[in-house]
């Protein structure tokens, strides 16, 4: 095995771990910041749909239309963490339906899972840390 598909795969696994410690983290610090209503599926299944309307630019690379639902549930909730289990949720059931469905190849269900998997927790730990360096610095102001 080359050095680079196995420091990717150390990677991807060490990313999956930190990303669903870092939510298990959150939901048991501020559990009573999680509130389980209708509106949040609606959110989590609005924030699916709108990741799978991929934005091509610049060589090929694309972005999705998801940030503004996340920011959206940020502002209704009051809460960054609801805001980031809308994102973590959303990006996991649109990987999952892209990587099987909607992808030009046909990938096995466990590379398919894995894959929505690492980009679930990348939404995670990238969300959890942005929450972390904005009270950093609103705190050190």
């Amino acid at each position: 095995m080359r050095v680079y598909t196995l420091l990717g795969k150390i990677h991807m696994a060490l990313v999956t771990v930190a990303g669903c410690l870092t939510v298990l983290a959150a939901v048991t610090a501020h559990s009573h910041e999680f509130v389980l209503d209708p509106s949040l599926l609606l959110f989590i299944l609005a924030y699916a749909a709108c990741d799978l309307i991929r934005i091509t630019f610049l060589r090929g690379k694309t972005i999705s239309l998801g940030f503004p639902l996340i920011l959206l549930a940020f502002l209704i909730y009051d809460s960054p963490y609801m805001a980031s289990l809308v994102a973590v949720s959303g990006s996991l059931i649109s990987e999952m339906i892209h990587s099987k469905f909607l992808c030009r190849q046909r990938r096995p269900i466990n590379v398919v899972v894995v894959r929505a998997l690492f980009y679930a927790a990348h939404h995670a730990v990238a969300g959890i840390g942005a929450l972390y360096a904005y009270e950093a610095l609103s705190s050190w102001t």
